[in-house]
């Protein structure tokens, strides 16, 4: 524990400073200069004036500073936060309707006016966050999906607080509306649920700021203030989908943002992309990793864990949560973090210490304290912790400056402070009762024959007692994966008549594949502009392959290939016949090849020789057959495994 003396004097000392930088934008309302947001990775210098939101703006500032009078008691905390609350109230008018999240929209800036108006014991903060709750109800578009950082994911716990704690009867019911508009929207994934909301990412994100996390946390508030089951069992599928990807050789989850494609898309555009992989620099800009940071990776991943597990009670997600805080605590070691809370120690930490509250004697939190004890020395030093910002100068916000790290020597003093990083709402614990029970397991049925078709459709006739007891044993948190592979088990090996459940089973695995481990929209959009870029190139040159969009479908129990092909559109497959003929060009497209080898390869595999005149005709036969593919999408350049400082993979 840090000494609340020294935690008191740091807190007076960083809103002294927030005081000083405040801008005046009228004669009871202020702002705070923050930097340009361009996307470069340098700063160059330009600032203006911040706008309303919590994450950057007035609102989280405000929020700051409330929180700095409550253990204070400093007057100039205090007219300073009613200051950047009625800025955040009035330039609030400005944001576009579909901007209702909670930290970078309307519901955050309701919620802050809220908890500030309580702090502050000011009456005109709370009614304007129950203006701003009526124009959410009023404006708000319909199925608008989003995150917690921008969209409904956030904004549905605010909602909820709102409701329950702040007396604003009419928020709950637009949270509830949120939570079926996430239900409708929900990619409904073999691995679980995700929410593509993403440019430029590799599969739909995992994590709390943008992923599957937090979606699984907004529903979970819903389902324990509805008691629906519907909102409980989509929140066990999106973290089913999580689960799918944990990369445990790191004791984390992966980041699938490919930032620098996204920077080069800023920066040079569709055509500069498509010139870079015709120059061999694909490389780099498919590159993904993982972070551990609120935002993305372990410490987001433990708060909405260990939320869930209050709530849920499934020793998984309690397990997950310790996983998660182990992994953050050793990230709180990197001398060259920055403390900010989006993706810095303050965020950090926090997780870290929710964690361990919600699980007595699991988690050391010596390594949390020690970090928040070095950034309290470093402001009594007249040093400046380093901000989550990119440059030198520093930063008055609350996700990334000094705002944040106000907040987080705040909550150090009265931990029952609300958070920012994850919004609890004072709901019970959710009870598994027969008649929901009854409904998880219709919702697991229909879950299943929508991902598996084949083996659903087999199932009611041959053996439904089996799948009967399958679907009671695997509980609310298995995806149809776990499902099917439950069922594979039950089957293989059980003679003839099970013989044709496997096959099923199998069919519907390759379909799995294709949506989850080959979901990937970045290879689509960079196939697309490699495409685009071969205009000035000699297609004759280049190597082709079948897309990551297709598979072929994988021979059946006697060894006879089936002549079709599997084709990802968007969330769902789709099955297509092919003739012998295209089957066979098709084949020889699952390596990087050139057009002239694929007609060379098939050449070489017939028994028969044909005349020159034949020839021609049979080469022409391929090349169009090989043209139809490449214009149908199924057929690609093999840009990624171009080299740097050559061309399109030419072969020599």
């Amino acid at each position: 524990m840090i000494d609340v003396a020294r935690l008191t004097e740091a807190i007076a000392r960083l809103s002294h400073t927030l005081n000083a930088e405040a801008r005046r934008t009228g004669e009871d309302s202020c702002t705070w200069d923050v930097r340009v947001s361009t996307g470069a990775k340098v700063d160059d210098g330009r600032r203006v004036p911040a706008g309303p939101s919590v994450y950057a703006g007035s609102a989280g500032i405000g929020l700051a500073l409330a929180y700095a009078y409550h253990c204070t008691r400093d007057q100039a905390n205090r007219r300073s936060a009613l200051a950047a609350m009625r800025h955040a109230f009035e330039q609030a008018g400005s944001l576009a309707p579909e901007r209702f999240g909670f930290h970078d929209g309307l519901s955050g800036i309701a919620y802050a006016l809220a908890v500030a108006g309580q702090l502050l014991d000011s009456d005109e903060l709370a009614e304007r966050a129950r203006r701003i709750v009526a124009r959410i109800a009023l404006r708000r578009p319909a199925d608008q999906g989003g995150d917690v950082i921008g969209g409904e994911a956030g904004a549905i716990p605010a909602l909820l607080a709102l409701g329950q704690t702040y007396g604003i009867t009419d928020a709950a019911p637009i949270a509830v509306a949120m939570g079926q508009s996430l239900l409708r929207t929900a990619a409904r994934l073999p691995s679980g649920w995700a929410w593509a909301n993403m440019q430029y990412c590799r599969r739909p994100l995992t994590g709390l700021a943008h992923g599957a996390s937090g979606y699984a946390a907004a529903l979970l508030e819903l389902a324990a203030h509805t008691q629906e089951v519907e909102f409980w069992y989509g929140a066990c599928q999106a973290y089913a989908y999580e689960r799918s990807q944990f990369l445990p050789q790191v004791a984390n989850w992966p980041d699938y943002r490919c930032n620098e494609l996204w920077r080069a898309m800023y920066e040079v555009g569709e055509d500069g992309v498509g010139r870079m992989l015709a120059e061999g620099k694909a490389a780099s800009l498919t590159t993904t990793s993982h972070m551990t940071a609120w935002c993305h990776g372990a410490p987001g991943i433990g708060l909405s864990r260990i939320r869930a597990f209050e709530l849920d009670g499934d020793d998984r997600l309690l397990a997950e949560a310790c996983t998660a805080a182990t992994t953050t605590i050793a990230s709180l070691r990197d001398e060259s973090a920055n403390y900010s809370l989006c993706h810095g120690h303050s965020g950090n930490a926090e997780s870290v210490l929710r964690v361990a509250r919600g699980a007595p004697g699991t988690i050391r939190c010596e390594q949390a304290y020690s970090r928040l004890q070095q950034m309290c020395d470093l402001i009594l030093d007249g040093e400046s912790p380093k901000h989550g910002t990119i440059g030198p100068l520093p930063d008055p916000t609350l996700m990334l400056g000094n705002a944040g790290f106000l907040y987080a020597l705040a909550r150090q003093i009265d931990a029952t402070l609300p958070s920012v990083l994850l919004v609890e709402p004072s709901s019970s614990a959710l009870e598994l009762t027969n008649e929901s029970a009854a409904r998880l397991e219709e919702l697991q049925a229909e879950a299943f024959a929508r991902c598996s078709v084949n083996t659903a459709a087999l199932l009611p006739s041959v053996h439904g007692h089996i799948a009967r007891r399958t679907w009671l044993r695997a509980d609310r948190h298995a995806s149809p994966d776990n499902i099917r592979t439950q069922l594979r088990g039950h089957f293989e090996g059980g003679g003839e008549e099970t013989a044709e459940v496997v096959t099923a089973i199998l069919q519907d695995e390759t379909h799995s594949e294709l949506l989850g481990q080959k979901l990937d929209d970045v290879e689509d959009t960079l196939d697309r502009m490699a495409v685009s870029a071969l205009s000035d190139q000699s297609s004759e040159r280049v190597r082709w392959h079948l897309s990551k969009r297709v598979t072929l479908s994988r021979p059946n129990t006697i060894g006879e290939a089936t002549l079709n092909l599997l084709i990802r559109d968007g969330f769902k497959t789709r099955e297509i016949e092919l003739t012998p003929f295209a089957h066979s060009v098709l084949q020889t497209l699952r390596q990087p090849v050139t057009l002239q080898h694929v007609a060379s390869r098939l050449m070489g595999q017939r028994t028969n020789r044909l005349e020159e005149t034949a020839t021609a005709k049979f080469t022409d036969a391929v090349r169009r057959q090989v043209s139809s593919a490449i214009a149908a999408g199924i057929v690609v350049p093999a840009w990624a495994s171009i080299g740097e400082n050559s061309s399109f993979d030419l072969e020599q």
